[in-house]
């Protein structure tokens, strides 16, 4: 597998910056099948870096815009969205309720109660 140029490099830092900082320690305690998925995405990331037209999967998709723009990860914590919740459950207590901010798993805003 060829290694990614030096501009390729810089494109994707932020990227594996943001996993190696955010996600992967977030990994801990999911399933495992989740965390194999999520890792070998990064190391492919670091080894070929992003798709260009060159790539016949991508060859009508320009990806140079995504490696321009600057990047934040959301944060996942548990942003102030009670009333978000209560609107959208329509008010009603719910035996169980997922809440997820951001793509993340809020556990004190949620209620799992007694699943099966």
């Amino acid at each position: 597998m060829a290694t990614p140029s030096p501009v390729i490099a810089d494109a994707i830092a932020p990227w594996i910056a943001g996993f190696d900082d955010r996600v992967a320690p977030a990994l801990k305690g999911r399933p495992a099948f989740l965390s194999r998925l999520q890792h070998a995405g990064a190391d492919r990331l670091r080894a070929i870096g992003f798709p260009t037209t060159r790539d016949e999967q991508w060859i009508y998709t320009d990806t140079a815009p995504i490696t321009r723009k600057v990047w934040q990860f959301a944060g996942g914590g548990d942003n102030d969205v009670t009333a978000l919740i209560s609107h959208h459950t329509f008010g009603q207590d719910w035996s169980a309720l997922l809440v997820f901010v951001n793509g993340t798993f809020a556990p004190t805003l949620s209620r799992i109660g007694a699943l099966p």
